[in-house]
């Protein structure tokens, strides 16, 4: 009989610690890496402009600085934050800022892209004096190239003269019916700005 408790004591106590090393190795695991968090993509913000000319709300989206017209056609990268959107008409869009003016205009017709899409410094000059006629200065650069369909100019004016503007920076997109001009107009002769204003000019996307 005592043999038998002794038997049953020996069971027991193995049984406990059996018990407690499963219990240990349970505590001592690792425990699970945090789930990665994913980064919410920045929302695009909407922008209810009330339009000028016919006062109807339109509505184009921001995201950062680059801002999309409400037909989806023009998508400018604004020179920096100061600039806002002044009106979105389809086919058009202006934008303000101390610094100067921004405005994009689509016309139509196959005789006004061949007018409107310069090939020499000296179109683009008569065009700027059809403007301005007692204005003074000088082509700083000029460029045009054709490609995918489209022709293109890009150019950038001095005014050297008593003007209010300091530089104009243009830009066109011409294809076979219709072209888009895009037209910056400075206040500043700030080298800084220019860049900014020339960099959004000359990268405005524009869809056929």
């Amino acid at each position: 009989m005592k043999q038998s408790r002794r038997e049953f004591r020996r069971i027991a106590i193995a049984l406990f610690f059996s018990a407690s090393i499963l219990t240990g190795c349970q505590k001592e695991e690792a425990p699970k890496p945090p789930e990665p968090i994913q980064a919410e993509e920045p929302e695009k913000e909407q922008q209810n402009i009330v339009d000028g000319k016919d006062n109807v709300e339109i509505t184009g989206t921001i995201e950062g600085l680059t801002y999309t017209s409400a037909d989806g056609r023009i998508s400018i990268t604004l020179p920096n934050e100061s600039w806002q959107c002044e009106s979105d008409a389809e086919g058009s869009a202006t934008f303000i800022s101390d610094e100067g003016l921004i405005s994009i205009v689509r016309m139509d017709g196959v005789e006004t892209v061949q007018s409107s899409i310069y090939h020499s410094p000296e179109e683009y000059v008569s065009y700027l004096k059809g403007t301005s006629p007692s204005m003074e200065g000088e082509v700083v650069s000029f460029e045009n190239a054709s490609e995918n369909g489209a022709d293109t100019f890009h150019a950038v004016y001095h005014y050297t003269g008593e003007s209010e503007y300091k530089y104009a920076v243009s830009g066109g997109v011409g294809f076979e019916d219709h072209c888009y001009i895009i037209s910056a107009r400075m206040m500043t002769e700030d080298e800084n700005v220019l860049n900014e204003v020339i960099d959004s000019v000359y990268h405005c996307k524009i869809e056929k």
